[in-house]
């Protein structure tokens, strides 16, 4: 094989790769981040920009598995592409999606139409209003048909 093409089927070989986050640092404070990793060879680099989708964000822990992609095959040229940490993974069926953190918070999307939210501490919902089409059931009693203790009526539809 011809030196030419031994480097560029180096460089193809050298465009992703798979290592681990060392650390993640926020930048600017515009919610742009960038991550030490250890390449699996044993490399390190720093400050690699952390791409991810619209909408998302994360902060992952050191330790958690990166995806990298290597621009032109040059790994000084390093981004973060997709990360994952098998340490927090939870079960879900089929077509399930959730977004959960790694204390145990969770928005899960299940199977059969089903949104459950879990919190460590609370959940906050921060509008104006809150709006449902269906009934509110708190500790188990009913906000459109509970009992009032003091007549014993079931409580009428608010007005």
């Amino acid at each position: 094989m011809s030196s030419a093409l031994e480097r560029l089927f180096g460089r193809v070989m050298s465009l992703v790769s798979f290592g681990r986050i060392e650390a993640v640092a926020d930048l600017g404070g515009r919610g742009l981040r960038a991550a030490q990793v250890q390449i699996d060879s044993g490399e390190t680099r720093d400050n690699a920009p952390m791409l991810g989708s619209y909408g998302v964000s994360a902060r992952p822990l050191a330790g958690a598995d990166a995806i990298m992609l290597h621009l032109g095959g040059d790994r000084s040229r390093t981004l973060v592409i997709a990360t994952n940490d098998a340490r927090y993974q939870i079960d879900l069926a089929p077509g399930e999606v959730a977004l959960h953190d790694d204390k145990g918070s969770r928005v899960h999307l299940m199977a059969g139409g089903v949104v459950e939210v879990e919190a460590e501490q609370e959940i906050r919902l921060l509008a104006p209003r809150v709006v449902t089409s269906g009934d509110i059931v708190v500790a188990g009693k009913s906000f459109l048909g509970h009992r009032h203790v003091e007549t014993g009526s079931i409580t009428q539809v608010p007005l």
